[in-house]
């Protein structure tokens, strides 16, 4: 047949598959691709947010409880006015700690560095129930403001470290997250303990939080290190 194949089939049409193939040929087998997903897509953003969000939650049940209890410890005195003052040298404290603590090139890991810093702002926190007047406690809260920033950093430092590809600013949110409802939490149960039983007890709240802020980052130490 003019302009046709051989064997008389149209131009372009091929046999299926085998059927020119001369008898007992052996043929490769064909190879089977799974469709799978590429990656698997973690619920936690980077690992240590199992700890930090926690650890955050009474880290800023304790930063309101210090401020509610200065303001009502100031008012204690009939210095109500001061305490805004006094706040004022508490931030002052974490600035320059942050302004010294980011100078400097750290060669313990974040998560460590985390835990010594969150233990010293603590530590300090546990002192401010027992200041005799407004004026010991502004220089006590000064020098116990040094590690506030550090603390802070070291964590957003660690999460910037641990978290996965392009969920940074996931990691980051929870974090944040994570302090504003201790703030929200800490404010309704420091003014309901400053109320019933001043100042002083609110102190104690707020190193409570403290404490328990510090209980969970050393029992999670080995997330925050590895």
């Amino acid at each position: 047949m003019p302009g046709g194949s051989p064997g008389g089939r149209p131009p372009g049409l091929t046999e299926p598959p085998g059927l020119t193939e001369p008898p007992g040929a052996s043929r490769a087998p064909r190879e089977t691709t799974l469709l799978t997903p590429a990656t698997h897509r973690s619920w936690l953003a980077a690992p240590a947010l199992v700890v930090l969000v926690p650890v955050y939650v009474f880290l800023g049940a304790m930063f309101v409880a210090i401020d509610l209890s200065t303001v009502a410890f100031a008012a204690h005195f009939g210095l109500k006015a001061l305490a805004g003052f006094v706040l004022g040298v508490y931030a002052l404290g974490s600035a320059t700690g942050g302004l010294w603590y980011g100078t400097r090139t750290w060669r313990a890991p974040a998560g460590r560095r985390l835990a010594v810093t969150l233990s010293m702002t603590v530590a300090g926190v546990c002192t401010f129930g027992a200041m005799p007047n407004l004026a010991v406690l502004a220089v006590v809260i000064f020098a116990c403001g040094f590690t506030i920033a550090p603390t802070l950093i070291a964590g957003y430092s660690l999460l910037e470290a641990q978290a996965l590809p392009g969920r940074i600013t996931e990691a980051m949110a929870w974090l944040t997250t994570g302090i504003s409802v201790g703030v929200a939490l800490g404010a309704m149960a420091a003014g309901f303990i400053l109320d019933a039983f001043g100042p002083r007890w609110g102190y104690a709240f707020a190193a409570a939080c403290g404490v328990v802020a510090v209980l969970l980052c050393l029992a999670g130490l080995r997330r925050l290190v590895r």
